[in-house]
């Protein structure tokens, strides 16, 4: 008799895409991106990056989740909202003026 044990636990994965534009919708390069939500207690959802050449930044999260995201630049900001998918990236794109 042959016993095999195996697991059945998938890694899932819950993964971001957030492009930051400008009114004209060009890319915006250097904005710090910061994800959020609106409660009085340590969440670990909170993640900030700043984006690349072509406007974008990229974030890994743990679970699906609803956040808050606000992109800043100088003094031209903008904010959105996040709604994590599991197995999905999930794209997003803020205007900031």
């Amino acid at each position: 008799m042959v016993l095999f044990i195996s697991s059945c636990e998938v890694e899932h994965t819950y993964d971001t895409e957030i492009k930051v534009v400008d009114a004209q919708l060009s890319p915006v390069s250097g904005a710090t991106v910061t994800t959020f939500v609106s409660v009085d207690a340590p969440h670990i959802v909170y993640r900030t990056g700043i984006t690349s050449s072509e406007g974008i930044v990229n974030f890994s999260f743990v679970n699906e989740a609803v956040l808050k995201v606000e992109a800043v630049k100088e003094e031209a900001s903008g904010q959105g909202l996040l709604v994590i998918e599991e197995d999905k990236k999930v794209l997003l794109t803020i205007e900031i003026y």
